[in-house]
C-alpha cells in the first residue's frame, strides 16, 4: 500500500490526546481517504512497520483495529512489524527532522498555522496532511466488544517482532519474535466469529463528544502570553476550556 508519500495528521490537544486510540484514529482515517473495502474476489495485504511505543503503536488497540480493518474488508491480510529498538529508525524519523528544520525558520501564533510549516517541509513530494476533526477519533472499545474474545495471556503483542492476522483464519492472530521467514509462527486463538453488525468505521461513535479542557495553570500561561500577539490570534487562546 505504500505509495512513497508521507501522510501527516493534525490536531490540537483540546480535540484528542495522543495515545493508541488517536494513533488508530489516525490510520483507520488514512485508510477510508486511499483505499475502498474490496470485492469478494480481491486480496490486498496491509504491512505496517512500527516503533516499540508501547503507549501508541505497541499495544492490542492498534492489533485490534488491523484485524478490524480486514474484517471490514479494506485488506485481506494485515502486518504488522516491529523495528530491533535501538538498532534501526524508520523513514517518518527523518521527516520529522526535515519539520523539525523547517520549524527554526518559521512563526506559528496558532496551530492551525503548523500545516504550513509541514506542508512547506518537503519540496520533492511534498507532505499529504490531514487536519483531523474530533468526530475522527473513535471509540475503539467497539471493535473490541464486537471482535475480541479475549487477551490471550500467551500472545505478548510487545515480546513479537511480526503479528499477522489474515481473512482466512479470522480467529487467530500468528506471531513470530523475529522477521526470518524460515521461522514456524506462533498460532494464538483470539476473536469471536466475524459479526455481520460489524460497524464501518464511519459507523464508530467518536471517542469524545465536547472539547477537552486544559488545565488552570495552562491556560493561565497562555493568557499571560496573549497581550504579545495580535489580536487575530488572541481569541483562539481565550476561548480555549479549561479544567474549572
Amino acid at each position: 500500500m505504500g505509495t512513497g508519500r508521507a501522510s501527516m495528521h493534525l490536531w490540537y490537544e483540546v480535540l484528542a490526546g495522543r495515545g493508541a486510540s488517536e494513533i488508530s484514529s489516525c490510520l483507520m482515517k488514512y485508510i477510508e481517504l486511499n483505499f475502498r473495502p474490496l470485492a469478494d474476489d480481491e486480496e490486498r495485504k496491509l504491512i505496517i512497520w512500527s516503533d516499540r511505543c508501547v503507549g501508541q503503536n505497541n499495544n492490542w488497540t492498534l492489533l485490534n483495529t488491523c484485524c478490524y480493518l480486514v474484517q471490514s474488508r479494506y485488506f485481506s491480510e494485515a502486518n504488522q512489524k516491529f523495528l530491533v529498538s535501538g538498532h534501526s529508525f524508520l523513514p517518518c524519523d527523518r521527516d520529522f527532522a526535515l519539520i523539525e528544520k523547517k520549524k527554526k525558520t518559521s512563526k506559528v501564533y496558532v496551530p492551525s498555522q503548523w500545516k504550513y510549516v509541514i506542508a512547506d517541509a518537503k519540496v520533492n513530494e511534498p507532505f499529504s496532511i490531514v487536519e483531523m476533526r474530533q468526530e475522527d477519533f473513535k471509540d475503539l472499545q467497539e471493535i473490541e466488544r464486537h471482535l475480541l474474545k479475549t487477551k490471550n495471556k500467551n500472545l505478548k503483542v510487545t515480546k513479537n517482532l511480526w503479528m499477522k492476522y489474515s481473512i482466512d483464519d479470522p480467529f487467530c492472530i500468528y506471531a513470530r519474535q523475529t522477521h526470518n521467514t524460515l521461522h514456524p509462527w506462533q498460532k494464538h486463538t483470539v476473536y469471536t466469529a466475524p459479526s455481520r453488525s460489524l460497524p464501518q468505521p464511519h459507523q464508530l461513535p467518536p471517542e469524545h463528544t465536547s472539547l477537552l479542557p486544559i488545565s488552570q495553570a495552562k491556560k493561565a500561561d497562555l493568557l499571560r502570553m496573549v497581550p504579545f500577539l495580535e489580536p487575530e490570534y488572541r481569541g483562539f487562546y481565550e476561548s480555549l476550556p479549561s479544567i474549572p
